[in-house]
This record gives structure tokens, C-alpha cells and sequence, in this order.
């Protein structure tokens, strides 16, 4: 699903194929190449050839009704044999909540097997979004899948189950029925006797058990991975800019804690901080969703409230609470799959500079290790419930607040140490707690074989050139002048060693509007070395559609191919290279050097671990959109592998 709001992105780079292919060509002809030049310590057998890619299907590939749109359309299956010859590793594909659990605890996933059972026979690998939101009212939702019937029902009764943003002059704060906010995690019995969790976890198992344990097989050897949705889009965020609230491109959007749960959760946060009258509501002054950061007293850059102590109480708090809300569902995801462990060992990854031939980003399960299903954090087949104790947010093995528990496994991966997090005096109840409340529900164990999981965050790059990075702030990350917002979500996504997918990919700073101060540059190479260090593989995704009718943006099918390659980031610094170089070098030679020397000094940051294209339409499979598919593909199938850059060609894709 498309979640980044640049709508008022300038499509002057996007040409016409026609016009494009024969620039392209020649300038092909005239680049100065620095060759591939081999990374050492990337072996062939650890990363293959290839960034792999998949495409997402059509958000109504299987719509709110539960069947399959497209099983009888030519086009479609047409289109995926032309995808699956141009080299494509798979498909992604939506498992919509509201389509497969119309009724409580009544799972229909009909129209899915009929749609895994084309794939298995086309050979594509699955990507399956395990999507607990709603499909419609964010950028490019063409489509509408609500949140099941009876779910909605229950918002009515009790509209405080939905993320709530900050009271008007005359109203209260608005609902949004995207997602269930996650104070509401735990709370027992609000959706037709069970809580949010409970129906996480069920709706997972009845996945599980059609599709991993049933089937002889064949739709566990199709399934790639899988991704966990934890948010709106999918993602691990607060629903801070929808477009149905009004929000647009490059508003800050808004702070999303006003439902009752939410505001106790502030309040006893604040009571234990010593500081009871900070609970009462969310910061003053913060402007609305299409607001800039010097229109508020809280963003502005110079003595804005974000870094007064009562800020940064309230972002810790208000970011803690999601890191927390992403662990819930890792921990409710692990006692269903047997998750195999993609993280690297951080020692294997960099010694002095340079990186192991040990390196392993946790490729396809039958050529990486396997672990038993015992060996997960949290995880016990034979007591689920001891382990989620050991999870408590107080337990003294995980204390959010304690530096010496939960943080020595941050220090551990090379990740800074946080200070105290106040968010973790906002319950004393440990994740598990509240969900056994029932007789009749009890944590199933994980059973099948071992499955790889992702999570997905938002690349939330607008107004990251300011101090305050307000836009991130608003989303959850905690992301801003001196601080490292991403830090506490990869840490936590080598805890239970699965991947990171990361949006934006494609964008540079300048496409984007000046006065948005817009970073995805900045933002990509953080997560980038961040997840690095921890040793966790690093997914991308584009945010931006790049095929649109009558137009291609071949600049960001070229930023993507030189964003997912080893140290393929366009903020490397050439740290050491000598300015008086020789002057009877010809300049190609002497570029060569230099290209050398700067892959030297930069930081051995893997390839992507993978990247999903977003996403297939018609428009797509036109025979000479095709042919710029298939150029965007034969790059990708070294890409692991090489190192190509040049400074003509960063500067032609607008990075420099």
C-alpha cells in the first residue's frame, strides 16, 4: 500500500518510455563506468546474484468479500507470466483481516488458496502481508476493504478500540477505523469476548494452519516470507497522517493518544514520572495535520518544546508505547510460527573495518540455517505461558525502564544505549497478562516449519532536515537532533531475528519540494547502519508508484537499483582520499582510484536484503512499459554482487 504522501511530487522526471529509452541509451554510451567492481567478503553462495523482487498484486486481488477478482482475467495471468520471465522472485500479496474473518472466529481463506494455487503453479514465491488494517482513505488506495463488520460494530459501541486525534473547538477528537489502537491491545473482551491480541493471534493460526501444516507442503515451499502488520499500511506507526482527515503532503501530521486507554496510559506515565499534571493530554501547541514545524511552538527548531524535559518525557513515552505494541505482536506472532532467525551475529559481520565471508542475511530456508522451533525468544512449546512472563515490560529480564536488563542486548548489537523509558510505568501488567483472561482461549504453540517474518516501517523523510524531524515524531519515531529514532525498533527486530523493510527507496532529497526539507537520503542511510550494526538484513520497498499512464520514472527504477546494492547509499564520505592526486592519471583511471579508495573507507553495508516493486496495474504490462521493466530487472540480477557508481551518474539521478 502506498504510504507516503508526496502527491505533489514533481513528474517532470517521469518521461515517456519512448523519449526516455533513447536518452537513456546514449547516455549510457558516454558514462564514465567504474566497473563492478567485487566487494571482498561478498560471496556468491551467501547472497546469490540478485536483490530478489517481488511485485505487489492489486490491493483487491482478493477484495472484501473474500474472492479472488482476478482468477478468470486474462490479463492477469498473462501478466504474471511476463513478470515471472522478466525474473521476478515473487508476488506480494494482501491477507486482509476483513476478508477472511467476516464472521467472529470464522475463517474463509477460499480465495486466497485459489490465488496461492496459480502462483505454486507459476513458480512465484509468496509474500503474505498478514494485514490487520484497513484498505482505502490512504495515498493510492484504489480499492476498499474495511475492518471486519463485526469489529466495526464494536467501535460503535466503544469508539475508544480506534486511534483518536486531539479534540477540535467544538468536537471531539476524530476516530480512525483503519486499525485498533494499540492501548487496546490487551484489553480483554472488547471484540466479542476476546481482546485485539487474541484475535491477532487466532487469525494467524488459522493461517498457519491452512496454509503451513495442511497442503502437503506446496504452499509452505511457495510462502517467501512473512509480513507482520503492526499499523496502518501494514506498518509499525501511528496512523499520524491519513488523507481522510484532511491531511496532504508535507503536512506534520498529528499525534494519535487521544482515546481514554491512551489518555490513562499518559496519566500514569506522568504520575510515575513526578510529574502528574504532564498527563492530562497531549503537548499544546502542535499545529494540525498540514501544519509546518515552525508554525508550532512544540516543533520549531529553536526552543521548540520537543526538547524541553516535558518533551522528551512525552516522545519517550508516546515512542515506547509503540516499540511495546510492535513486541506484543512479535512475542503473539512467535508462539504461532516457528520463526527462522534471520539475524547475523554482529561480531561475524565487520572486524576491522572490513567484513566476514561469514556473513549471512537469512536467504531462502533450504540454503540458510534452520533453528528449532524452541530456540525463539519467548517461546516454549511446552509452557507458553511461563515464557510470556519473561516479556513482562517490569519483568526484571526486560524492564524498559532498567539500562542494565533490556539494553545490554542494545549494547550487544552495537546499538547506543537509551536512557529510562517512562512508558514502561504506564502498566504494571506484563504483554501477556489480560489475554488469558478467558477459559476457552489459551496461547496456542508454535508449530510447522520455520517461516521468515518482517516488519515494515514508514520512510517518513518530509521535514527530516530540521531539528525536530516533526512528521517522524508524530508517526512514533523518535527520530530527531541528536537522537536515533530507529535504534529501539531494530533492536527489537533482532531480538526475535526477523527482517526490516524500510519504504521509500526510490526518492532522493531532490525531487521533493525545497521548502519540505525532505531526507530520504539521510533516512535510508540511518536505518541502513543501524540495521547493519545489529546485524539484521534490511528489506526496501518504493513508496511511490514509478509506471503511471503515459509516463515512466526511470530515474527512480535507477535510484532503486543503485539503493539496494552493497554500499549503494549516496551519502558515503570519502574520508581519507588524498586531494593531491597524481596529474599523469587520465581522468578514468584517476576515477577508478578514487572509487576504489571511497569503498575502502566506507562502511561495508550489505545489499538489500530484498525489495518489493510496487505494484502491478495494466498500465504496467504494456509492451514498451515492459521493456523498461526488463532493463530495471537485468540490473537487479547482479546487484548483490557489485558496487557501480559514479559521480555523473548520482548527480543524473539527482543525488548530487
Amino acid at each position: 500500500m502506498n504510504n507516503i504522501g508526496d502527491c505533489q511530487m514533481d513528474v517532470s522526471n517521469s518521461r515517456s518510455y519512448s523519449q526516455n529509452s533513447e536518452q537513456h541509451d546514449q547516455a549510457s554510451s558516454r558514462e564514465v563506468d567504474v566497473g563492478e567492481i567485487p566487494l571482498e567478503g561478498v560471496r556468491e553462495d551467501v547472497y546469490g546474484r540478485s536483490v530478489p523482487v517481488y511485485v505487489m498484486l492489486p490491493l483487491d486481488t482478493v477484495n472484501a468479500d473474500g474472492v479472488f477478482r482476478y482468477a478468470s482475467a486474462q490479463w492477469f495471468l498473462s501478466a504474471l507470466r511476463e513478470l515471472k520471465n522478466s525474473g521476478i522472485h515473487g508476488v506480494a500479496v494482501d491477507v486482509w483481516w476483513g476478508a477472511v474473518e467476516r464472521k467472529p472466529r470464522m475463517y474463509d481463506f477460499s480465495g486466497y488458496k485459489q490465488l496461492f494455487e496459480l502462483l505454486v503453479a507459476l513458480d512465484l514465491k509468496i509474500q503474505v502481508v498478514l494485514a490487520f488494517h484497513a484498505c482505502g482513505g490512504n495515498v493510492g488506495d484504489n480499492a476498499e476493504v474495511p475492518l471486519p463488520h463485526w469489529v466495526l460494530s464494536c467501535g460503535e459501541r466503544d469508539p475508544d478500540i480506534f486511534y483518536t486525534d486531539k479534540p477540535r473547538e467544538f468536537s471531539p477528537g476524530r476516530r480512525n477505523p483503519e486499525c485498533i489502537s494499540l492501548f487496546a491491545d490487551t484489553e480483554s473482551g472488547i471484540l466479542r469476548g476476546r481482546s485485539p491480541i487474541q484475535c491477532y493471534v487466532d487469525f494467524m493460526k488459522a493461517f498457519r494452519d491452512e496454509f503451513i501444516l495442511h497442503g502437503d507442503g506446496v504452499y509452505y515451499d511457495a510462502i517467501g516470507e512473512i509480513v507482520l502488520g503492526t499499523g496502518p499500511c501494514g506498518e509499525l506507526r501511528y496512523p499520524s497522517y491519513p488523507e481522510m482527515n484532511g491531511w496532504r503532503f508535507p503536512g506534520i501530521g498529528e499525534f494519535q493518544c487521544y482515546d481514554r486507554r491512551a489518555l490513562a496510559s499518559l496519566a500514569r506515565a506522568a504520575e510515575a514520572a513526578g510529574h502528574p499534571e504532564w498527563g492530562h493530554a497531549g503537548p499544546p501547541d502542535v499545529g494540525h495535520y498540514n501544519s509546518t514545524p515552525d508554525d508550532t511552538a512544540f516543533f520549531r527548531g529553536w526552543d521548540g518544546t520537543w526538547a524541553t524535559e516535558y518533551g522528551k518525557f512525552f516522545l519517550d513515552w508516546y515512542s515506547q508505547a509503540l516499540v511495546d505494541h510492535g513486541d506484543r505482536m512479535l512475542h503473539a506472532a512467535s508462539t504461532v510460527f516457528c520463526i527462522h532467525d534471520l539475524k547475523t551475529p554482529r561480531s561475524d559481520t565487520m572486524e576491522s573495518g572490513r567484513r566476514s565471508d561469514s556473513l549471512d542475511l537469512g536467504g531462502d530456508l533450504r540454503t540458510s540455517k534452520s533453528i528449532s522451533c524452541n530456540d525463539f525468544v519467548g517461546i516454549s512449546s511446552e509452557s507458553p505461558r511461563e515464557t510470556t512472563d519473561d516479556l513482562s515490560m517490569n519483568s526484571p529480564k526486560t524492564s524498559a525502564s532498567d539500562p542494565g536488563t533490556v539494553y545490554q542486548s542494545t549494547v550487544a548489537t552495537g546499538l547506543p544505549s537509551r536512557g529510562p523509558s517512562y512508558a514502561s510505568f504506564r502498566s504494571s501488567t506484563s504483554i501477556s497478562d489480560g489475554l488469558n483472561t478467558m477459559e476457552e482461549w489459551i496461547w496456542p504453540s508454535p508449530q510447522g516449519k520455520p517461516v521468515n517474518m518482517n516488519l515494515k516501517i514508514a520512510g517518513i523523510h518530509w521535514w527530516y532536515h530540521t531539528k525536530s524531524h516533526a512528521a517522524e515524531l508524530t508517526a512514533g519515531y523518535y527520530n530527531c537532533d541528536g537522537r536515533n529514532g530507529y535504534d529501539g525498533i531494530i533492536s527489537l527486530c533482532a531480538r526475535y531475528g526477523v527482517a526490516l523493510t524500510l519504504t521509500c527507496v526510490e526518492m532522493c532529497d531532490s525531487q521533493h519540494p525545497p521548502e519540505a526539507l525532505c531526507g530520504p537520503e539521510g533516512l535510508l542511510r540511518t536505518v541502513k547502519e543501524s540495521a547493519f550494526k545489529a546485524g539484521l538484513p534490511l528489506a526496501g520497498e518504493n513508496a511511490l508508484p514509478c509506471f503511471m499512464p503515459n509516463a515512466i520514472d526511470e530515474s527512480a527504477l535507477q535510484r532503486i537499483v543503485y539503493n539496494t546494492q552493497p554500499l549503494g547509499t549516496p551519502l558515503e564520505e570519502q574520508k581519507s582520499l588524498d586531494s593531491k592526486k597524481s596529474d599523469q592519471k587520465d581522468d578514468e583511471d584517476q576515477m577508478v582510484d578514487d572509487e576504489v579508495q571511497r569503498q575502502y573507507n566506507a562502511q561495508f553495508l550489505p545489499p538489500m536484503r530484498s525489495f518489493t516493486f510496487l505494484r502491478l496495474t495494466t498500465d504496467m504490462m504494456s509492451d514498451t512499459y515492459q521493456n523498461q521493466w526488463k532493463r530495471f530487472m537485468k540490473l537487479m540480477s547482479r546487484n548483490a554482487l557489485r558496487f557501480k557508481t559514479s559521480q555523473r551518474w548520482r548527480r543524473d539521478l539527482g543525488f548530487e
